[in-house]
């Protein structure tokens, strides 16, 4: 959309249309313009006139002004991109672009599918409908001829005589409901990644996309938008500050906490950035991490080093009680929710120890012995005792046990990856492996790099 202004050839920024007439901006440098947010330098996005006059806002603060109650009707966000981010989107159409068809051929394919299937599925109920028609007839005609007839027959004849069968089949809101689930989608959710960091021949953080099993390097931009090579060495805080073992938990889809030694980051593979969260400092190890209800756990060894719960939504950071492990071993562990509850363990801790994130304290639901390694990973614990346990009732301690043949050390990443009835994890030679849930067994994938 251009502006209507005589001889301007400026695109038109987003205006909130709470008047009769919507007000035209020109996005040019005469035209003195401020986001709404105190010490935000951040080039103006677009605009709302709902308070009689422009107010303006920045692509990331546009709640600051739509939380409050009034006529808002935002219009569009366009930009022109710079030189460098229109050569690169032209680099990647044609990718992107085989991708988005391929989504589509794979949409129709699915529905060619479903439709054949349902086919079948209509024919096998009409043979089952005559199968009955045809029994019902045969004990109608054996009660005229007073002969016996089959009990089940006559069960499922009452049954019937009895029912309403006016709306039996009619109402599809159950198959139209799975239907919409299956195919309600953005196609961008279904992507995940398994991170981790390798140290040589320097440090490198990189990502397996579990689509796929392809690995791809990534370089990650901080809040300031300066891109950041991976760098341990140089003690600057504008760079992340990573190595192999890190400590991870996922917030979203899209979003996961990592801790590496005296640094805590939120990495967000959608922006494909980081910010630092301050003032953390877990050198003295850690044996857990885990996310809740918009809070970072980070546990630490008891009397060795704090733990903490970081609220993402306001940083805030709190010392919390550290779980009550033994420290003649190590720190390799992982921290987990099982059924919503926050779990922890590791090397240097007799069991499985819920924390109670209400009342602060620790409890041992299941005992495995110190000196093995111990991962809690979504209502699983990967041992090295030989042994792979599965919580599988509706206490913390009911567990059902698997025999394992597969060796279980250090982890390259102190986290796990659940995706598709697996749960994935990286092991201290980069070996990318994964629970199978189904069948309760411990498997080695193969992965690639990304041509």
């Amino acid at each position: 959309m251009m502006s209507s202004y005589v001889g301007c050839d400026k695109l038109v920024a987003p205006v909130c249309e709470s008047k009769e007439k919507p007000m035209c901006y020109l996005l040019d440098n005469s035209m003195p313009k401020r986001c709404l947010k105190a010490g935000c330098d951040k080039e103006v996005a677009f605009v709302c006139e709902c308070k009689g006059k422009p107010i303006f806002m920045c692509m990331k603060h546009p709640s600051e002004h739509l939380v409050l109650k009034s006529n808002h009707q935002i219009v569009g966000l366009l930009y022109r991109p710079d030189p460098e981010e229109a050569k690169e989107i032209c680099k990647k159409f044609p990718d992107v672009l085989s991708k988005i068809r391929k989504i589509k051929s794979q949409a129709l394919e699915s529905a060619k599918m479903i439709i054949e299937q349902t086919l079948n599925l209509s024919n096998k109920l009409i043979k089952n409908i005559e199968e009955i028609e045809n029994r019902f007839c045969k004990m109608f005609k054996n009660i005229k001829s007073n002969r016996e007839i089959d009990i089940q027959d006559n069960e499922n004849f009452i049954n019937l005589a009895d029912g309403d069968v006016d709306h039996m089949l009619s109402d599809l809101e159950i198959i139209k409901k799975d239907l919409m689930s299956f195919y309600d989608i953005d196609p961008f959710i279904g992507l995940n990644y398994v991170l981790y960091c390798t140290d040589s021949p320097g440090p490198q953080l990189l990502a397996i996309n579990l689509s796929n099993h392809t690995q791809t390097p990534l370089s990650l931009k901080n809040k300031k938008d300066a891109e950041m090579n991976l760098n341990i060495e140089k003690d600057k805080q504008m760079s992340l500050q990573i190595s192999s073992g890190f400590y991870l938990c996922s917030v979203n889809k899209f979003t996961n906490c990592i801790i590496n030694s005296q640094c805590a980051y939120i990495i967000d593979l959608k922006q494909n950035s980081f910010r630092l969260i301050p003032n953390i400092s877990m050198q003295n190890g850690i044996c857990g991490l885990a996310y809740k209800d918009d809070t970072i756990y980070a546990f630490g060894h008891y009397n060795y080093q704090n733990s903490y719960k970081i609220k993402l939504s306001t940083m805030k950071l709190e010392n919390i009680s550290s779980p009550p492990f033994y420290n003649n071993y190590g720190m390799q562990g992982t921290s987990s929710l099982f059924n919503d509850n926050i779990v922890v363990a590791s090397i240097s801790s007799d069991g499985l120890y819920h924390y109670n994130d209400t009342q602060y304290n620790y409890t041992n639901i299941f005992n495995i012995s110190v000196g093995n390694y111990k991962y809690p990973m979504q209502n699983w614990i990967l041992s090295s005792d030989n042994q792979l346990y599965e919580n599988t009732g509706t206490s913390l301690n009911d567990f059902k046990s698997y025999a394992n043949s597969i060796s279980i050390g250090n982890l390259s990443v102190y986290g796990s990856f659940p995706y598709k009835g697996y749960i994935y994890f990286i092991s201290e030679s980069y070996s990318l492996m994964r629970i199978n849930c189904a069948q309760k067994k411990i498997e080695i994938i193969q992965y690639k790099n990304k041509p």
